[in-house]
Order: C-alpha cells, then sequence, then structure tokens
C-alpha cells in the first residue's frame, strides 16, 4: 500500500543519511579536525541548520551514529558534532542523554569528552598519522586542541 511504501522510502532514507554522515564524519578524523559545526555535518546530507525540521531530524541521525559506533565499536562518532556554548565547542545536550542512556557514566564532561575523542582518532587514524606520534591535547591559555607529541617510530 502507499503508506507502507512512503514509511519504507523514509527509512531507506534516514539509513542513507546516517551512512554519509558517519563517513563524513569518519573522513573529517582521518583529516584530523577535532570538531565539525553542525552546519558543516548538515551540509554533507544537504540539510539547513536554520530549518527546524532538519535541526530535529540531524539530531535524530546524530544518535543513530553514535548508537550504530558505539554498537559496532564502543565509540561515540557523534560527537564531533559541536555547537558553540559559551565559548567552547561542545555537542548538543542530546548526546549527553544519549551517552548515559548507553551507560557511561562521568563526572566532568569536558574530560569524558576529551577521552573519547582521542578513542575516535586512535581508532580511525592512518597509518601515516601514527608515525606522526601519540594524539594529546594540548592547552594554551583559554584553547585546547588535539596535537601530536612524539614520534611512534623512534
Amino acid at each position: 500500500s502507499v503508506p507502507d511504501t512512503r514509511a519504507a522510502d523514509l527509512k531507506r532514507q534516514k539509513e542513507e543519511r546516517v551512512t554519509k554522515v558517519s563517513q563524513f564524519l569518519e573522513d573529517q578524523i582521518k583529516r584530523g579536525v577535532p570538531y565539525v559545526s553542525y552546519e558543516e555535518a548538515m551540509a554533507s546530507i544537504r540539510m539547513w541548520a536554520d530549518v527546524m525540521t532538519d535541526r530535529e531530524e540531524m539530531d535524530s541521525i546524530l544518535e543513530e551514529v553514535s548508537r550504530s559506533s558505539h554498537a559496532v565499536n564502543g565509540l561515540l562518532l557523534g560527537l564531533l558534532v559541536c555547537e558553540k556554548r559559551n565559548g567552547v565547542n561542545i555537542p548538543s545536550e542530546g548526546f549527553f542523554n544519549l551517552t548515559k542512556s548507553l551507560g557511561y557514566a562521568y563526572t566532568d564532561p569536558v574530560i569524558f569528552l576529551k577521552e573519547q575523542t582521542i578513542r575516535l582518532y586512535e581508532f580511525f587514524e592512518t597509518p601515516e598519522n601514527k608515525a606522526k606520534g601519540r594524539i594529546t591535547w594540548l592547552t594554551i591559555g583559554k584553547k585546547t586542541r588535539l596535537v601530536r607529541s612524539g614520534s611512534m617510530t623512534n
């Protein structure tokens, strides 16, 4: 029937978008990008951050991206998508609700994010990047970023 076909089409479309966003985020990690904005992630599937229905759908897609990556390899791929709050790039509140529903326990969300981000980078790292050294966090003043320290080939 027509409603069943429509529902199947919507389900397939969402699955395709989850796959595209996951691939986009994995590619960003391989490029060394520490986070992406909602706008960048949404643009990867031709959605608009200023359209409320697109934003709501993107939240659902990111939840599925994180659920899927958590189930497959214990990682939270959706954590790369951030919004700026109080001058800090941080995932949405929905991301933190999801992590708790998945069983993650932490007292400091910033430390949790740093640990999980390093796990992501170590998992998806290319051999060429790995040879450049270990990934660590560097804080200078109020700025924090991922850097490589030392060389794994020495």
